[in-house]
Formats: structure tokens, sequence, C-alpha cells
């Protein structure tokens, strides 16, 4: 995992400080599918998603000279991506819809494997599904943060806009109806 951030953080360098072109592109291959799938949390509109995709990143290689060098790229990437999708949703009123965000993109090896692979996915969302969906939706962006995306309490507390100790709290009441949805 270290040798992941060291390399993350070589490529952050070489494209802040270069405008390296390969350094964009693996950070781009590295966080494209990911910010997908983050963003279908906040849209179906995969068309849409795809174009805001793009523009973080248009906008990261246009500003790329005004971005610090240590700066946490996921965090950067997810909560630039986060903005533009809450504030299409405040501006033109989209609604969000939270079942089509379980969808995902699956590789074709085999048409087998593909039936397997879907669903044996099916079945696992359905569960998550269940229990996340009993959660209030600022608890579930939280776990998904911390469980998901695996974010220290401070990052999450920076993308959320909230206090550390509220981020904290949030966690642990969600944990609370999580156990209580299974006995």
């Amino acid at each position: 995992m270290a040798k992941d951030k060291d390399k993350e953080a070589y490529y952050w360098n070489k494209f802040v400080n270069e405008g390296d072109r390969d350094a964009y592109e693996y950070i781009y291959r590295k966080y494209a599918q990911a910010l997908f799938f983050f963003g279908l949390r906040y849209t179906s509109d995969r068309e849409l998603l795809k174009d805001y995709i793009q523009d973080v990143f248009v906008k990261l290689y246009q500003y790329r000279t005004g971005l610090l060098v240590s700066e946490n790229i996921h965090n950067y990437l997810f909560t630039a991506l986060k903005n533009m999708l809450l504030n299409t949703h405040r501006d033109k009123k989209i609604q969000i819809d939270v079942e089509e965000s379980e969808i995902m993109f699956v590789s074709e090896p085999s048409i087998e494997d593909k039936f397997i692979e879907d669903e044996t996915e099916l079945l696992r969302k359905a569960k998550v599904d269940t229990i996340l969906g009993a959660l209030p939706e600022r608890q579930r962006e939280a776990m998904y943060y911390k469980y998901i995306e695996e974010k220290k309490i401070e990052d999450i507390a920076k993308i959320m806009n909230m206090s550390k100790q509220s981020v904290s709290n949030i966690l642990q009441r969600a944990m609370q109806k999580i156990k209580k949805s299974f006995k």
C-alpha cells in the first residue's frame, strides 16, 4: 500500500510540477472508474456523470500550476465531482436516484463469468441496499467514505464539511442501526 501511495505521489508531483502527460494519464486511469461509481450515488444519468468526470479532469489539467504538490489527489477529485453533482442537483432540481447508483461496470471475460459475477453482485448488493437503505443520507455517505473508500475520519470531515467529532458520531449511529437490523 505504501508503494502505491509513493507511486501516486511521484506521478502527482510530475503532473503538477512538469505538466507530464503520462502522469496525467496515470491519474486519470487510476481514478476515473472509482469516480464513476462514486458519482452513481448522486445521479443515475450516466452520460451527465461521464461529462462531469471529464470536466473534473479538464479543470485539473487547466489549473495544475495552482495545485499544491502535497495535496491529496483522491480527496481533491472526489470532492470536486461531488460538488459538481450537488450543484447540478440544486440548480436543475434533478432527482437523485439512489437505487440506480448500485449498478456497476463489469468487464466481460466470458458470458458465463459475467452472469455468475452479476448474480453474485446482485445478491450482495441487495443485502447491502437493505441495510444501508434504512440509514439517513448523511450516515450512508459517511459509511461509504469510511468503509468503501477507506478514508480516515479527518478526510471524511473535510469532504462532508463537518467536524471530526460529528463524523464519528454519525458513523457510530449508523453502526448501531446496522447492528439492530441484524438482530
